[in-house]
């Protein structure tokens, strides 16, 4: 158990400087890619209402599948949300898509074992 543990704390590591690496540039993606400021808001106004809401259930979810299975999932939701927003065209209902799933991806991380 031991090691496993060991292994979430590196996943986790990882995890938080991406996280940390995309809060510091998703603006400027998002506005080289020609999106206004009140979208490139919008997006994020998506995002942490999202998140707030999705932080309830996380830690029964990662209690009911592992810890590690969660996170995998969680890397594979975010990732699918964050290529949804740099392939998509400005569309307000894809952006809209890419800012739940890239909010869904997040939570399951922000739990230790």
């Amino acid at each position: 158990m031991k090691k496993y543990k060991y292994i979430f704390y590196y996943i986790s590591i990882l995890y938080t400087v991406g996280t940390s690496l995309w809060s510091g540039t998703i603006y400027l993606f998002m506005r080289h890619n020609g999106y206004s400021y009140s979208l490139i808001n919008l997006f994020l106004e998506i995002f942490w209402l999202v998140t707030f809401f999705a932080e309830i259930p996380s830690g029964y979810i990662a209690d009911k599948f592992g810890y590690l299975k969660t996170i995998m999932a969680s890397g594979i939701i975010r990732a699918l949300g964050l290529i949804i927003l740099a392939l998509s065209p400005m569309n307000l209902l894809w952006m809209t898509l890419s800012g739940v799933l890239t909010a869904l991806g997040e939570i399951p991380c922000n739990r230790a074992p």
